[in-house]
């Protein structure tokens, strides 16, 4: 059986926003008002119990935006995230040696129009996000997927932005390398490939 190979989706393989086709004024306050001041509707958001249809709804009203026009920009930013073309073919290479899953706290926009648009289910063996399997990654999620997979979890590595999910990860006996400014995804996937 093939090492697991997880890879992370924001702040790892792409670092595009929400929402980036508006003003940047207003997309800072819409930022600010969604993931500022109301952390529970993300929460709600990427654990399935909050459509992007109800999150542009209040962002609409609140701001008093065309809600059609809103849904629009959402909907093509969410289809556009910018991925490096290079971290994808690594990608793909290292699933000679991997499988590799991408691993996500996402939302529901995230499989309806990311995943088709990118085609990321051509360069993923399996995609799990938070919005499906209503799940955050944490402990027990790797170590379901693991088990799942009947993978040898000491030769099984996880890319992430997030020093807790790296951790969970290492606690449970993988390797883990954090994804930073200065050793980005492209770099780990580098590495992995000269292993």
């Amino acid at each position: 059986m093939k090492p697991l190979l997880l890879i992370d989706f924001y702040r790892t393989l792409s670092h595009d926003k929400f929402w980036r086709g508006l003003e940047k004024e207003l997309r800072e306050k819409v930022e600010h008002f969604i993931f500022g001041l109301h952390p529970e509707l993300v929460e709600e958001w990427m654990e399935g119990k909050r459509t992007s249809e109800e999150i542009n709804q209040l962002v609409a009203k609140e701001f008093s935006l065309d809600y059609g026009r809103l849904w629009e920009i959402f909907v093509s930013d969410a289809k556009t995230m910018h991925i490096e073309k290079s971290d994808l073919d690594a990608i793909s290479l290292l699933r000679e040696k991997h499988r590799v899953i991408l691993v996500t706290d996402n939302m529901d926009s995230f499989g309806r129009f990311t995943i088709p648009a990118q085609r990321l289910n051509t360069y993923f063996d399996e995609i799990v996000s938070s919005h499906s399997h209503r799940a955050r990654k944490n402990r027990e999620l790797f170590e379901n997927i693991v088990s799942g997979h009947r993978a040898d979890i000491s030769k099984s590595v996880l890319i992430d932005d997030s020093s807790e999910h790296c951790q969970a990860f290492t606690d449970i006996g993988g390797k883990a390398f954090q994804a930073t400014d200065t050793h980005s995804l492209g770099f780990w996937l580098e590495r992995l490939k000269g292993d």
